[in-house]
Formats: C-alpha cells, sequence, structure tokens
C-alpha cells in the first residue's frame, strides 16, 4: 500500500513571512506590542537619563575641583576622574537604548483595503524591530566584552593617575570605577527581554494550536492532511 500525502495550507506563518499571516494575526500582534509600549519603555528611560545625570554631575563635579584644586595629585585624580565620567556619558548619549515607541506613519497613505494592511505590516515589524533591539541591549550584560570594556578603560585610567599623580589614588579610582561601571552594566533593566521571548512563545503557542492532522482514505492508500 502506498500512502499520498497532501499538505493543505491555511492560516498562519511566525513572523519570519509577515506576508502571510491573516489580517487577524497582524492586528492581534500590533494590540500586543501596543499595550506593552509603556511598560517595556519607562524602566529604560529612567535608566538612561538616571546613569546619564549621573555621569553629567561627576563630570562637572571633577572638573571644577580640577581647575581649583592646588594639590598636583589630587588635580591629575579630578582631571582623569571627569575624563572617565565625561567617557561613560557620551557613550550614554552616542548609544541610547532604543526604546518602544509608537513608529511614525505620517508618510504613508492608507486609502486602500491593500494600503491599510501595508501599512499595518510595517507598523508591526518596527515594533518587533525595536523591541527585538533592546532586548539585545539588556542581554549585552551577558557578553564578555561589555564588562572587559569598562575594566580596560579604568585600568589605563589608573594607570595615567600613577604615573602623573599619586598611586594610591590610582587604586581607589580603578576600584570606584569598575564598580560604577557594572552596577551601570547589572542595573539595566530585562524587561524588553522577557517580553521579547513572551511574545515569540505566545504566538507560536497559538500556531502550534492551530495545527492538525488527519488521515483521509483513498483508492490507493491514506493521505495525511495537515492545517495550519
Amino acid at each position: 500500500m502506498s500512502t499520498g500525502v497532501s499538505v493543505l495550507i491555511s492560516g498562519n506563518l511566525f513572523a519570519s513571512d509577515h506576508a502571510l499571516m491573516s489580517d487577524a494575526e497582524i492586528d492581534e500582534r500590533l494590540s500586543y506590542l501596543e499595550q506593552r509600549i509603556n511598560d517595556v519603555s519607562s524602566p529604560y528611560a529612567y535608566w538612561q537619563y538616571g546613569w546619564s545625570g549621573l555621569y553629567s554631575v561627576s563630570a562637572i563635579s571633577n572638573f571644577s575641583t580640577a581647575l581649583d584644586e592646588e594639590d598636583h595629585d589630587e588635580e591629575v585624580l579630578a582631571w582623569v576622574s571627569g575624563l572617565k565620567s565625561s567617557a561613560a556619558l557620551a557613550k550614554m548619549l552616542l548609544e541610547p537604548v532604543p526604546l518602544l515607541a509608537e513608529p511614525d506613519m505620517s508618510g504613508f497613505v492608507n486609502d486602500t483595503v491593500e494600503e491599510q494592511r501595508a501599512l499595518k505590516l510595517v507598523k508591526l515589524k518596527e515594533y518587533e524591530t525595536q523591541l527585538s533591539a533592546t532586548a539585545l541591549r539588556s542581554d549585552e550584560r551577558y557578553q564578555w566584552q561589555t564588562h572587559a570594556t569598562t575594566i580596560g578603560v579604568n585600568l589605563i585610567a589608573a594607570a595615567a593617575i600613577a604615573t602623573w599623580g599619586d598611586s594610591d589614588d590610582a587604586l581607589g579610582s580603578a576600584a570606584l570605577g569598575i564598580g560604577m561601571g557594572e552596577l551601570a552594566i547589572w542595573t539595566q533593566p530585562t524587561k524588553a527581554t522577557q517580553q521579547w521571548q513572551s511574545y515569540q512563545t505566545h504566538f507560536s503557542d497559538i500556531e502550534k494550536e492551530n495545527v492538525s492532522w488527519y488521515l483521509v482514505p483513498k483508492l490507493n492508500g491514506l493521505d495525511l492532511v495537515m492545517t495550519f
């Protein structure tokens, strides 16, 4: 007996092929993500602005001290500390956390049903890109390069202090700088990672529930019919 296999395709595929999604799934995904904009973005915004503010205050304070300090060793320590804070602030400003936000769709037309669907697809892809990018940023804490950079910068700064200032100040500056750097790394929120995983799991589970199969007898055997 031979067995034929037929596969009937109806329904949804995961985000790898948005064009094959039904309108209902697109709407459901958009609703899911839109309801979580503030929930995801707020913790990262507080972290971003909080540490940026702290580095700004530290840089201003240290540079002010360096300009007024009469002791040479203390002046060197203040200048180097101010430069470290400025470097950390610059990184915050030049590489901000990609927050989940409402995409700008003002340049798109949505007069027809097809254009409305295309608009929703663009919006969905933008949301997914934002959320996955923020999740990747959160996961940098688990990369050795992130910690190596913090340690390396502070060791170089300590070497400069030891060369032109006091070696005891160098050790204290390195310890404080590494400690603050690690604190900044590990206090970065993980909300985006959790929501991105939940999003994928949620819609993956829905798709699995929509998969069914059954056997259909025919003259020379059976057909395996799958719908998903």
